[in-house]
């Protein structure tokens, strides 16, 4: 979430005040924000200033009351005695509201003035809204002049004592009479405008019905009210609930997106335990997500080392299960339990979540469990070894280590590392000689144009997007004509619509290296058609008329209600999957052999792309690749080694596999770090874009 304070403004306006014309007579602000860069340009700038309201009446109230000093001489709220004049608002996120003051201002008779309009925050989308803009934020974003009468409060945590409502004095804190009284005649601070989401107090759940009847009093609107369940204020002293206690809702409760906190310290912890935002209303501190690429590779090394040390303990189980005698039933039960235990973390080490760690947990407990059932004296032996080698590495470090760092880099840590990539890649491909001959017609293409892009091939400047033509429909969902068929897309705007269509079709150009078919991995009539990761369904669409099955597993929500209304006169034979591909079947993942276990002996044309998740989704279709005959084409450009992991695992199966002509220009994606797949750019640079594989002779 992107933050911008007070000082933020202040120190983006005097940055760029160049940016402001040295004839502008006149400052006129928008009420209310408005009103803040309009003062601040006025004072520096040493010019008149009032408001839209102001020159849209006509009202004749002075600008200024130091117009001896003033650059300009005028003093008049009248624009039309003004050569150019500057309205600013704080921030334009569509345009409308700059759009209503236009309106206003052009129905002002006989104003011949050249009228300037600015914004200070821009969203990416309405930088052509206004004629000046200060800085782009895009969105979610907050500014700490409007956080309490944001729609974000919708899905946000509050603290109630110091936010909403000033602190007790240690007087009144006495756990009785006194702190009732103080809950009933409580000060309010802050009346947000709209429902909160979750009100997080400390407070007692004794105190509750006191609570509940101030807010109400104050006219406090939320959905949720959350104490602190402990019988008194020695107990919370002692426990030190404050802080984890809120730290847990907020982490738990799903679609939360801010905590605002008044104490500094609990609101650092909040936000390092949960790596979500936090505001502190009394320094105002905001702590988004903490962590940059640099912290998230730290922590990918620390998982990789901990998976060592349960590898560790797995093998010193598994010596002591056979010490115990050779084929019992105690050997039996551990080696069972470990071998599960090894999937957990081979799991774990590709995908690095914090379910994976559960499920470690789990079988943790269940292992104890199961020997503890035992009633011999060596089981008892088994047990106290268990805990002294997996007490530590198990139930210590799974809270520290499985954050999922990934959510956690921030946006501008993301910009800054898309900088480096693009730093590296314009030196090493378009600005030195020392590269590696295999590439030099990509390369040579690059150097023509200037500039990097994935697909680097001259063939890429037959697609326009300004030929594309978005449409909506009936339910505002916006969609473009695919080969006769409606493609429907997220709530995107045109221009990016327009993006994402031109390159999902030029990436199944029959020249391009991320083509999924060709002669030798085809599809043909009455084919089944696995889908995974489908995002918007193009591929599944194309061949949807010949395919007797077709299976779309998409995990991603943005994309599930475009799929519907894509497919939706299709849905006997086209089924949607909101899950992920994995090796493991869970609550949220699914592998190919149990949902393809019904068939055997079928054609089946397996197409994938996760984002670096590729082998997981592999290892889960074994059984259906043996027991079919599948065409699997396969996306292996997220990581160095994808390529050729992939290729041996073909190798493995039985099946023949080859690499699609061509290369892509991988510059780094968010989705590969989400999947804890994320490494640096290294040399060649250029990787194969797809392997295709069918069934060996």
């Amino acid at each position: 979430m992107n933050f911008r304070s007070v000082s933020d403004m202040d120190r983006v306006i005097r940055e760029k005040l160049s940016l402001i014309p040295s004839d502008v007579e006149l400052i006129v602000g928008v009420p209310r924000s408005g009103m803040l860069p309009a003062t601040l340009l006025a004072v520096y700038l040493n010019l008149p200033l009032t408001d839209t309201m102001s020159i849209a009446s006509g009202a004749s109230h002075a600008a200024s009351t130091r117009d001896y000093r003033l650059k300009s001489s005028k003093n008049s709220t009248d624009i039309r005695d003004y050569k150019k004049i500057l309205v600013i608002d704080d921030s334009c996120y569509t345009g409308l509201s700059i759009n209503e003051v236009k309106e206003s201002i052009a129905s002002i008779p006989d104003c011949d003035t050249e009228i300037l309009y600015a914004c200070v925050y821009v969203m990416p989308e309405a930088t052509s809204c206004v004629d000046i803009y200060f800085e782009i934020v895009p969105s979610p974003r907050v500014f700490e002049w409007n956080i309490m009468n944001h729609s974000v409060i919708c899905q946000s945590c509050f603290d109630l004592d110091g936010v909403l409502c000033v602190d007790p004095t240690e007087e009144q804190n006495d756990d009785g009479e006194k702190y009732i009284d103080f809950i009933l005649n409580a000060k309010p601070l802050w009346t947000p405008k709209f429902t909160i989401g979750v009100i997080v107090t400390s407070r007692l759940e004794k105190y509750r019905s006191y609570t509940e009847k101030w807010l109400s009093e104050h006219n406090i609107s939320y959905q949720h009210l959350i104490m602190l369940n402990l019988r008194s204020k020695e107990e919370r002293i002692r426990m030190g609930a404050h802080a984890p206690f809120k730290a847990s809702v907020y982490d738990q409760i799903a679609g939360t997106k801010l905590f605002i906190e008044s104490d500094p310290d609990q609101a650092r912890y909040i936000a390092e335990a949960t790596g979500k935002a936090v505001y502190c209303v009394s320094t105002n501190e905001f702590y988004d997500e903490i962590h940059g690429v640099d912290e998230y590779l730290e922590t990918k090394t620390s998982l990789e080392q901990y998976a060592d040390q349960l590898s560790n303990v797995i093998g010193k189980l598994r010596i002591l299960a056979m010490s115990i005698g050779g084929g019992s039933a105690d050997t039996n039960v551990v080696s069972a339990l470990t071998d599960s235990w090894d999937a957990v973390i081979s799991d774990m080490e590709s995908m690095y979540s914090s379910d994976s760690v559960i499920a470690v947990d789990q079988l943790y407990t269940r292992l104890r469990n199961s020997i503890e059932e035992k009633d011999n004296a060596k089981c008892v032996k088994l047990a106290d070894e268990l805990d002294s080698l997996c007490r530590d590495v198990i139930l210590k470090e799974t809270t520290r280590l499985t954050v999922d760092a990934a959510d956690m880099v921030t946006d501008a840590a993301w910009r800054k590392e898309l900088e480096l990539i693009q730093s590296i890649l314009n030196k090493a491909l378009l600005e030195s000689d020392d590269y590696d001959d295999e590439y030099k017609s990509e390369v040579d293409y690059l150097r023509s144009i200037g500039r990097l892009q994935m697909y680097p091939y001259k063939w890429t400047e037959e697609y326009r997007e300004d030929e594309i033509k978005v449409l909506t429909n009936e339910t505002g969902l916006k969609y473009v004509d695919h080969n006769g068929h409606e493609l429907h897309l997220p709530p995107y705007s045109d221009d990016l619509a327009k993006h994402e269509y031109n390159q999902l079709i030029m990436e199944q150009d029959e020249r391009s290296p991320h083509r999924y078919f060709d002669d030798i991995c085809d599809f043909e009539e009455g084919d089944i058609f696995v889908d995974v990761g489908a995002a918007e369904g193009m591929i599944s669409l194309d061949v949807v008329e010949k395919s007797s099955e077709i299976y779309l597993i998409e995990c991603s929500d943005k994309w599930i209600r475009a799929l519907n209304e894509t497919f939706g006169e299709y849905l006997d034979k086209v089924h949607i999957i909101p899950k992920y591909a994995g090796n493991i079947d869970s609550g949220n993942c699914i592998t190919l052999d149990s949902l393809l276990s019904e068939y055997s002996g079928k054609r089946i044309f397996i197409k994938m792309d996760i984002e670096g998740m590729e082998m997981d989704a592999l290892q889960g279709a074994i059984t259906t690749m043996k027991n079919n005959h599948c065409h699997v084409s396969v996306a292996v450009y997220h990581t160095q080694s994808q390529e050729r992991d992939i290729r041996e695992f073909f190798d493995n199966v039985g099946y023949n596999s080859y690499p699609s002509d061509g290369y892509v220009l991988f510059i780094y994606g968010r989705m590969a770090l989400s999947n804890g797949k994320y490494e640096r750019i290294a040399p060649p640079y250029f990787r194969r874009a797809i392997v295709r594989a069918t069934p060996g002779e």
